[in-house]
């Protein structure tokens, strides 16, 4: 006699679920059953230590997603979407992230939880430099800052570790260079400087631009192979034309845009030539970081470097959460 059987959209679904409710697995070609007490301990195994981060991953992924839905099958679950069904898993595995974002000092308490975190730092950014036109004859013209420099670290021991205590460099104003940023957990260290300035030019000045920052400082040591480093962006010498230059009543003053991080751009450098305005300002830095771009001025005339923007820390944890 045949043993009847259904297609598994013909079962109706539990409305107690229990960790010794078993489903069909297959291996090897092979089908067999598996409780849900045994996935969850798959999960939970040491040597998966990236499941959290992949759980992470495939939400962020979903995240655009939303509408690729399910069929009959699968919407029993009671998730109508690709993002709810992945986040539905992350909760019964136990995972969860947090992001924290400092853009002023504070500390920083670790879930107790917590398996692995990233920490993302970035020092202020300089102001772009001023510029002073001594004559009708003589444009100048400023580099745009430099910005901070860049740090990307992950931990995955914490043994030792304690409150981070985080410093935020404040950024630049005109023709000053940015603060360091900084982070420190009694285990992991790093220093982030803060972006430098460069030279004004004149028809009797020349510019050396801003240099890139200082290089980041961590403890190597600590942070063993698991580190990425980036030193800030400097910002190219501005660029001018004297009327005796050209041997003509035209002069022009081109200042240069500030330095970029990974968190927004450099403000703009300011143009002008003796046929427009007296000057033109730099621009202030647009992302965490970033320096503020040269001014221009011609026509015996003065205009201010744009601000640099402070410093800023992202503290991503990733948690396991007790089953």
């Amino acid at each position: 006699m045949a043993i009847p059987t259904k297609r598994l959209d013909g079962l109706d679904p539990t409305v107690n679920p229990q960790r010794d409710h078993e489903v069909a697995a297959m291996r090897d070609a092979v089908s067999n059953k598996l409780r849900i007490e045994q996935i969850l301990a798959l999960l939970q195994r040491s040597d998966i230590p990236d499941a959290a981060v992949t759980l992470a991953k495939l939400a962020d992924d979903a995240r655009d997603a939303s509408n690729h839905t399910f069929d009959d099958t699968t919407a029993q679950l009671g998730e109508t979407d690709v993002q709810g069904a992945i986040e539905a898993v992350a909760a019964v595995a136990g995972f969860g992230v947090k992001i924290t974002r400092y853009e002023s000092s504070g500390a920083h308490t670790f879930d107790p939880n917590c398996v692995a975190a990233i920490i993302d730092l970035v020092g202020g950014g300089a102001g772009g430099r001023s510029a002073n036109s001594p004559s009708e004859s003589s444009p100048a013209a400023g580099p745009g800052g430099g910005s901070g420099a860049d740090f990307s670290g992950v931990i995955t021991d914490f043994d030792g570790v304690d409150d981070a205590v985080i410093v935020i460099g404040a950024g630049g104003s005109a023709s000053s260079a940015g603060s360091a940023s900084s982070y420190d957990d009694g285990v992991n260290e790093v220093s982030c400087p803060g972006g430098v300035v460069g030279d004004m030019m004149s028809s009797s000045t020349m510019s050396t631009g801003a240099s890139p920052s200082d290089p980041v400082d961590p403890d190597v040591a600590a942070w063993a192979n698991s580190v990425l480093l980036a030193n800030g962006q400097g910002a190219q010498s501005p660029v001018i034309i004297g009327a005796n230059s050209v041997n003509t009543s035209t002069v022009l003053a081109k200042a240069t845009n500030g330095g970029s991080t990974r968190f927004g751009v450099g403000g703009l450098g300011g143009v002008r030539g003796s046929n427009s305005s007296a000057n033109t300002p730099g621009g202030n830095g647009s992302g965490f970081g970033s320096g503020g771009g040269g001014a221009a001025a011609v026509v015996s005339s003065s205009a201010a470097g744009g601000l640099g923007r402070p410093g800023l820390c992202v503290v991503t944890e990733f948690i396991r959460r007790p089953l």
